[in-house]
């Protein structure tokens, strides 16, 4: 089947970029809420994952260590799916968190596209 904008595939490795930038200032932006929300039980766990998905955002962003951050950033998020409670609050984060997810085996698999610090060798 033919393409309906066959001059669009040329822009294709700006696909990743997109994708990395948003799911970047997603974990930073979910970082910084959990610092906000840090529980008494369990201040020490939490703060480092809030550190860790404010660094790995931040590291997304810039497309510095992609592949190896999403790799982290993507157990956090499936550890975060399977672990989470089940109010109707947690079943949209927990939609919104599969597709990170996806965003990020996506970019295990193509690397940081365009306007990154990681260049395919």
């Amino acid at each position: 089947m033919l393409n309906t904008f066959p001059d669009l595939l040329t822009y294709g490795f700006f696909a990743p970029t997109i994708l990395r930038l948003t799911v970047g200032a997603w974990f930073i932006y979910e970082g910084f809420q959990l610092f906000r929300e840090e529980s008494e039980e369990r201040r020490l766990l939490q703060g480092f994952i809030a550190t860790l998905q404010v660094a790995g955002g931040i590291l997304l962003f810039v497309g510095f260590f992609t592949q190896v951050t999403a790799l982290t950033l993507a157990v956090i998020t499936a550890s975060n799916i399977f672990m989470g409670r089940e109010d109707m609050k947690e079943r949209e984060k927990r939609i919104v968190r599969l597709l990170a997810l996806s965003i990020l085996v996506s970019l295990i698999l193509t690397g940081a596209g365009n306007l990154a610090f990681d260049l395919p060798l």
